[in-house]
């Protein structure tokens, strides 16, 4: 999977579940994973818990995919479920 593919058409092959699949998730995850992280750690919650969030973002991600209204800013989406769910862990 290159990753001079946009989000959008990543996000279509993950969608789609064909050959692609598994090469466009990989890119996602590359591209993503570092950012959500971030998120979930400036909530000042320890390491192991900012991966869960992250996992749980990814999770979310792969279960609702195809409800995703604008495939170009999962990125975005994405940090939105980690800051989300640290907001509801801290409070």
């Amino acid at each position: 999977m290159s990753s001079s593919m946009t989000d959008a058409e990543l996000v279509e092959a993950v969608r789609s579940g064909g050959a692609g699949r598994a090469g466009a998730w990989t890119e996602l995850l590359r591209r993503h994973t570092p950012k959500m992280a971030a998120v979930a750690r400036s909530f000042d919650i320890d390491r192991a818990t900012a991966d869960d969030l992250v996992q749980t973002a990814w999770l979310r991600f792969l279960e609702r995919s195809d409800q995703l209204r604008e495939p170009g800013s999962v990125g975005p989406w994405l940090c939105m479920v980690v800051r989300n769910e640290a907001r509801r862990l801290v409070t």
